[in-house]
């Protein structure tokens, strides 16, 4: 009987031990996939932060353009000062809005946030970037027509302004695909909060 007693407790210790194993194995699988998560998120937030600062290096050209080209073309009347302003003025508007919805998403302390708090910024940032896109379609439509209208010179010269047509159209369609990627890297990244907090 003492030797059945002492059997059953040697294999219950090994049991024991197995179990404790397992449990450490699991507990370094669990570290090694959140670790694996948080990269991953990390790398959607670090490509979404690069393009909003791509952006807004672009907007603050524009004046640097405005201010290399007035001396220029100013003299010349409404055609070229007036569209000069107006592109200021659209960027700054542009610029505006995207900083908006930029701070409203909050990207630095995304991933420490609870998935409420996550799936609220994310929320508020897609509806502010709707919004602005809704926004900017006229100011935009009118920058592009007058656009073309100042690369032809005022005169018919349709290969000039269709290259400039078929350009700003491939930069407008580009942009639009971009932030679509965004809103899927966005999507991704909640998803990643969900399953780290769950």
């Amino acid at each position: 009987m003492m030797t059945q007693e002492t059997i059953d407790l040697s294999e219950l210790q090994q049991f024991k031990e197995q179990f404790r194993l397992i449990d450490e194995k699991l507990e370094k699988q669990r570290i090694i996939n959140d670790e694996i998560l948080h990269s991953s998120m990390e790398r959607r937030l670090s490509h979404i932060d690069r393009w909003y600062r791509r952006r807004f290096r672009a907007l603050f050209c524009i004046p640097i353009i405005f201010l290399a080209l007035y001396p220029h073309y100013g003299y010349m009347g409404w055609r070229y000062w007036g569209f000069l302003w107006y592109m200021v003025g659209t960027a700054a508007l542009e610029f505006y809005l995207y900083r908006k919805s930029y701070r409203a998403l909050d990207i630095k302390n995304l991933p420490s946030m609870t998935m409420s708090q996550a799936a609220e910024n994310i929320a508020r940032h897609k509806h502010l970037v709707e919004s602005a896109n809704k926004i900017l379609l006229l100011p935009t439509i009118i920058l592009v027509a007058w656009t073309i209208f100042v690369s032809g010179g005022g005169e018919s010269r349709l290969s000039i302004m269709a290259v400039t047509f078929v350009a700003m159209c491939i930069g407008i369609v580009f942009g639009l695909y971009q932030q679509r990627a965004n809103r899927k890297r966005l999507d991704d990244v909640l998803e990643q909060i969900r399953k780290l907090r769950g």
